[in-house]
């Protein structure tokens, strides 16, 4: 038999650990749901504008097109890198940012950004998603260059 954990016991999980991915879900649902695209239909097809990346794949609860499911790859890596830094930071128990989240960053606002030029042609996504690029490029440049400098581990603070 275990022993029984107290609250005060820093190994005890919290209760509500479920509250974040909930409304992130929540978010994430109703975010797939809202600004549907007219449709057409060529050759049996449905189509949401020219090209094979704009062919409809699944036509159910939501819509998916090759573009939308980039987009949707990019916002999750976007996303999922505050997952690696608050998992970094439980491990290191500091607050410095692992080379995977920028290198992450990179990854999940490039795909967006080609989303919003390619796959929907908006200019509020292009600059929302690739104007912070250029900053998680320099913080990228930097880490990088302080690993040399250190032999390859970066300097916490």
């Amino acid at each position: 038999m275990s022993t029984p954990q107290h609250l005060d016991d820093p190994t005890c999980p919290r209760g509500g650990g479920w509250i974040v991915p909930a409304v992130f879900l929540l978010f994430l649902a109703g975010a797939m749901a809202a600004g549907e695209t007219a449709t057409f239909q060529h050759r049996g097809w449905l189509w949401e504008g020219p090209g094979w990346m704009n062919a409809v794949l699944f036509d159910g609860f939501i819509r998916l097109t090759g573009w939308k499911i980039l987009g949707f790859v990019g916002a999750g890596m976007f996303a999922a890198r505050w997952f690696v830094q608050a998992w970094h930071r439980k491990r290191h128990g500091n607050a410095t940012m692992p080379t995977l989240f920028w290198i992450m960053s990179l990854a999940g606002a490039g795909l967006t950004t080609m989303y919003f030029i390619f796959g929907k042609n908006d200019s509020v996504g292009i600059l929302q998603n690739a104007l912070p690029a250029g900053v998680s490029a320099y913080n990228l440049w930097l880490d990088l260059r302080q690993r040399g400098k250190s032999g390859g581990v970066p300097k916490a603070g």
